[in-house]
């Protein structure tokens, strides 16, 4: 999504800006967000506010759902929301930060959000006005993921060949029990 259609649509009731800026990518943090940013934009630091956490030394997992529904909420996002990320635009860690937090949103089932083309880098170059200061108030809504799995949008090849499959269960009957959920295969049976 261009900052021409954002430019466009930044009255709209159902539209939230989120600016995603952190550390991380060199992008600020919540006293950048306050020098500039998109006039009623919302800001959630991606690092520090509880995108992702680490588990067990594991890092960059994705929060329990309740913990998730919580956060969103709180930034004003329900169910109904058009959701428009805002990275840095300063380079590919911060749209990176971006694309966790729309994955993330699409995990837990919300279609209706984007990425800023530029981030706000963009946005300025393009000419729309910034504001500064804090934001405005918003309302804290309830959000009620729908969780869906992740699957791949087509088939996909499975090109384990059948010495490999009965390498890691000899009972395997290979033509059967091949298959890895949505594959196919695509080399001849052994």
């Amino acid at each position: 999504m261009d900052a021409q259609w954002l430019s466009e649509r930044l009255n709209e009731e159902k539209l939230v800006v989120l600016d995603v800026r952190s550390g991380i990518d060199n992008g600020g943090d919540r006293s950048s967000f306050q020098k500039s940013h998109i006039p009623g934009s919302v800001y959630s630091n991606y690092t520090n506010n509880g995108w992702r956490e680490t588990r067990a030394g594991v890092a960059g997992l994705i929060p329990p759902v309740r913990s998730l529904e919580r956060l969103i909420g709180s930034l004003g996002i329900a169910n109904s929301s058009i959701v428009v990320l805002i990275p840095a635009g300063t380079g590919p860690t911060d749209f990176g930060s971006a694309a966790r937090v729309y994955w993330t949103f699409k995990v837990l089932g919300h279609e209706s959000v984007t990425i800023l083309n530029g981030g706000l880098a963009g946005w300025k170059v393009a000419g729309y006005e910034v504001a500064e200061g804090a934001p405005a108030p918003w309302t804290i809504s309830v959000a009620k993921p729908s969780l869906r799995p992740l699957r791949p949008p087509a088939p996909f090849p499975d090109q384990r060949t059948c010495p490999t499959i009965r390498s890691l269960n000899s009972k395997t009957r290979c033509f059967i029990w091949t298959r890895m959920p949505l594959a196919i295969r695509s080399t001849t049976l052994n």
